[in-house]
């Protein structure tokens, strides 16, 4: 969505005019990331369920789970970053303990295996945004509670581990499976697994085999397995993992390891970083995804410390560096074009233009107190922004060369991160 507005400084009847767009970045944030609660209404609390992100429809599609430990719901859902919308509500389609992934080659959401009505299940299904149909009951064995990962850059899904001890490595071309190895991590379920699109590996992280959980991590570049570390998280099981490709980390949240677990961890390739963010409370097989068009983080659903099923909605954000350049008509007047890259994903933005000779127009601590009491002396709100689906805006004006020698920037109003100041010349 782009939005339009006029607006005048505060200077006679002289109308400034600036274009402005919002868009999207690769460069890596660097300051305060954090989760919010989604309101609304959606899908019953539910554990076991598995959601990935369709990256051409902009929306994470979750499907079925227990809801109880004697009822399973069989039914698909999306969200698409704002509300969850009822896809199909087919009770004959139970699973649980399945795994999904958004097979990007071929636009089709994958789904392989898990409980149903009817035991271990090795169905592969593709969900087309209407509704799931069958490709094959050919290829591993039926199981729950393995693991999958698409490796974008070989357009494979990887499959790895799953119940009855399952130590099996498959791999779905986009029309068959085709068992590739058995050594590896070792017998496993419960565990999590993303792909690493910066380093081209799939990353694997703990699970159980009989009465044993496991804090191994693992990497898979398509040829070999190769364990790359016992440290961090503590061995677990029931938690899951997606990438970030703008900080370029593996996210690791939740489980169980013999306690409910609600903590976070980052994985760079080298080593596990905890995460200090409070959100979410502690749960473990709950679903999650990485949602690229909006770059966050969600989060679904899960069993808490008392055996409950929860059906809560969470996202975590990170906001991007905001950095401001200018297509300047000064000193002979024109249009004047400033765009600026950045900023919290569906947050709120202003622009902000001041005639003071200054560094800064908005200091960084001090940059949403700042607006809320009316901006500091000698600094004017053009506009205040709101970018929606796309992340682009924009402001359309007029203005004739007084404008010239002026500074503009940009604050970020969610995170009260600050741009640059661009003098405009």
């Amino acid at each position: 969505m782009i939005a339009t507005a006029v607006f005048r400084l505060e200077r006679r009847a002289t109308l400034l005019v600036i274009l402005v767009s919002w868009h999207l970045v690769t460069a890596a944030p660097a300051q305060e990331c954090g989760w919010v609660q989604m309101s609304g209404t959606g899908p019953n609390p539910r554990w076991q369920s598995a959601m990935s992100f369709d990256s051409d429809r902009g929306v994470s599609v979750l499907f079925s789970g227990s809801e109880n430990y004697y009822s399973h719901s069989g039914d698909t859902w999306e969200w698409n970053g704002d509300a969850w919308t009822l896809k199909s509500s087919r009770r004959a389609d139970r699973h649980v303990g399945h795994a999904m992934v958004y097979y990007a080659h071929r636009r089709k959401t994958l789904r392989f295996g898990g409980w149903t009505d009817s035991g271990y299940s090795s169905n592969t299904a593709v969900w087309n945004g209407f509704g799931w149909w069958t490709r094959t009951s050919l290829g591993p064995s039926a199981r729950s509670f393995h693991a999958m990962a698409y490796d974008s850059r070989r357009r494979v899904t990887v499959l790895f581990g799953g119940s009855a001890g399952s130590e099996e490595t498959w791999e779905w071309t986009g029309d068959e499976w085709t068992f590739v190895t058995d050594e590896g991590p070792g017998p496993r379920e419960g565990h999590a697994m993303a792909y690493d699109s910066r380093r081209g590996v799939t990353v694997f992280f703990g699970g159980y085999h009989y009465l044993n959980r496991y804090n191994d991590t693992w990497e898979w570049d398509g040829v070999e397995w190769r364990r790359q570390s016992t440290d961090g998280p503590s061995p677990r099981f029931g938690h899951e993992m997606v990438f970030d490709p703008i900080r370029g980390v593996t996210v690791l949240f939740g489980g169980y390891d013999g306690s409910y677990l609600s903590d976070m961890w980052e994985w760079d390739g080298a080593r596990w970083r905890q995460v200090d963010a409070s959100g979410p409370p502690a749960r473990r097989n709950h679903a999650m995804s990485y949602d690229a068009s909006r770059r966050q983080i969600v989060v679904f659903g899960g069993q808490d410390e008392s055996g409950n099923p929860l059906g809560d909605t969470w996202v975590y954000r990170c906001p991007s560096p905001i950095h401001v350049t200018v297509d300047s008509a000064c000193p002979f007047g024109g249009i004047l074009r400033v765009e600026w890259n950045g900023g919290t994903p569906f947050g709120e933005g202003a622009l902000l233009y001041a005639r003071s000779d200054r560094t800064t127009l908005i200091s960084p601590p001090n940059a949403c107190a700042g607006f809320a009491l009316g901006i500091s002396e000698g600094v004017r709100l053009i506009s205040q922004l709101h970018h929606g689906g796309t992340g682009k805006a924009a402001v359309v004006g007029q203005h004739s060369r007084w404008a010239c020698g002026g500074y503009v920037q940009v604050v970020d109003l969610t995170s009260c991160h600050v741009s640059n100041v661009v003098r405009l010349e």
